[in-house]
């Protein structure tokens, strides 16, 4: 588990101090009354989101698929 200092919380394994494998990450939205938070849950790999992904906020839901070098390629929404 990390603490970024951006507010970020990392919930996954490391290797060679890269974020890697699946993973969650729970962030803080902007918005700190009431505290909102958006949660990622995909593969990292060197610290980049790849293949698929699933990114969660307050009212919606969102299917990201990563390109190459964490690039987005596509993004589609899901039912909440």
């Amino acid at each position: 588990m990390i603490l970024q200092s951006d507010g970020s919380l990392y919930v996954g394994s490391l290797l060679n101090l890269h974020l890697d494998g699946f993973s969650l990450v729970i962030n803080p939205d902007g918005c700190n009354i009431p505290l909102n938070l958006a949660y990622y849950y995909g593969l990292f790999k060197d610290s980049m989101p790849c293949d698929i992904g699933i990114y969660k906020l307050k009212n919606s839901c969102l299917k990201l698929c990563w390109g190459e070098c964490g690039s987005l390629s596509k993004i589609e929404n899901i039912d909440n």
